[in-house]
């Protein structure tokens, strides 16, 4: 008999404790009876007053709907209207309305209670406000969209600055190709007139990528680009060696050697057949002839903004009849493959022979299509561009 009452007295707590826990929560709780007709509430905690507005005592009776208003999603009224149909669990986030007509969403729970028989006797809805949450997620969706569309602004202001119409000149063919890992690039290249006789060629890459390294890129280009289509033929036309070294002074990055670039730039006097360049920090130019092999120009020299007051050094080439200048970025010889193999110089010259008899612009593209297949599943990392000329057959 002890045993008894004690047993009785235990679960008696155990209830009390139950209904405890469930009044103080601090999500709302609230028990439907799917036995009475439209499936109507017979319980509210105060977790449910305080998020709603609404007393246990007024939703008492009534179908937990009240709380969907005009902005409710019936997509998501649907959803849990075919849950409870049949009769399986269900969470939502649904836009849901205060007793003073203001919205909250709520995160709903749904669960079905069965009795001892296994026939599903009540649903126990949790509301949980997620407003906050759900707010931040729009904000930071409008705050993306903006970034999107500034980043759209600013690749086309990058893209603007790329050769737009290329020099007629008899017996020299300008060819270039522009390929960026991402929206933004650190690669930026053009070929325009300085005057009547020389033409200016350039080719240049910024370290890292994103906004830093294209903010600087187009930088570089706007001031490289400062003498682009002058009439006069008395004007001084600054040599490559004093560009160079200009550009070294304006962009010191004041130690932190991650900020710099490289960088290939050239005049092409179109009477003589001669180039004059700087390659400071780049890749070697690629001396493409019919009569001989290959070349690679080397021409070690520090690129711009490493060191303090570098002495660039230029040089100077002869262009013969076919022959052809290639310029391009180390995104093109430090492709890699799922192996991680680098695509490398060797690769890049014998597609350079093999397409040699072809017009640049298609070897340009052949190669960048022959890059993106080396790849292959691995995603191209670093920007790709090349630019260069060749002289045609007099």
């Amino acid at each position: 008999m002890v045993n008894m009452t004690e047993d009785i007295f235990n679960i008696e707590v155990s209830l009390e404790l139950k209904d405890r826990a469930l009044a103080s929560a601090a999500e709302g709780i609230t028990i439907s009876d799917v036995s009475k007709p439209d499936n109507p509430l017979i319980y509210a905690n105060k977790g449910f007053e305080i998020l709603t507005g609404y007393s246990a005592k007024t939703v008492v009776g009534r179908n937990c709907r009240f709380l969907q208003g005009p902005l409710t999603n019936p997509q998501t009224i649907e959803q849990i209207r075919q849950a409870i149909k049949a009769e399986k669990p269900c969470t939502v986030e649904i836009l849901n309305y205060r007793k003073d007509g203001s919205t909250f969403w709520n995160r709903l729970s749904i669960t079905p209670v069965r009795d001892i028989s296994g026939k599903t006797s009540n649903f126990i809805g949790v509301q949980s406000d997620i407003t906050a949450r759900r707010e931040a997620e729009e904000a930071l969706k409008g705050a993306n969209k903006k970034m999107k569309e500034d980043l759209n602004a600013a690749a086309e202001v990058q893209k603007a600055l790329l050769p737009q119409v290329l020099p007629e000149v008899e017996n020299i063919e300008f060819a270039w190709r522009y390929k960026p890992c991402e929206q933004l690039a650190g690669d930026i290249l053009n070929i325009f007139k300085l005057d009547e006789t020389h033409i200016a060629v350039y080719i240049i890459d910024v370290s890292g990528h994103g906004v830093s390294a294209s903010l600087m890129a187009v930088m570089v280009s706007k001031l490289l680009s400062i003498n682009e289509n002058t009439k006069s033929k008395k004007r001084a036309i600054p040599s490559p060696k004093v560009v160079a070294e200009r550009l070294n002074s304006y962009f010191q990055m004041g130690g932190d050697s991650s900020k710099f670039f490289t960088m290939v730039y050239g005049v092409l006097d179109i009477e003589n057949y001669t180039f004059d360049y700087v390659c400071a920090g780049h890749p070697p130019p690629i001396l493409l002839s019919a009569q001989k092999e290959p070349v690679f120009l080397y021409d070690e020299q520090f690129p711009i903004g490493v060191v303090d007051k570098p002495r660039y050094s230029q040089k100077t080439i002869k262009l013969n009849a076919g022959d052809k200048l290639v310029l391009y970025t180390d995104g093109v010889i430090e492709a890699c493959n799922d192996k991680d193999e680098v695509f490398g110089n060797d690769r890049l010259i014998k597609q350079l022979v093999l397409l040699s008899e072809s017009k640049l612009g298609r070897i340009f593209s052949a190669v960048i299509e022959n890059l993106e297949q080396w790849c292959g599943k691995e995603k191209i990392r670093d920007d790709i561009s090349m630019l260069g000329f060749q002289r045609l057959d007099d």
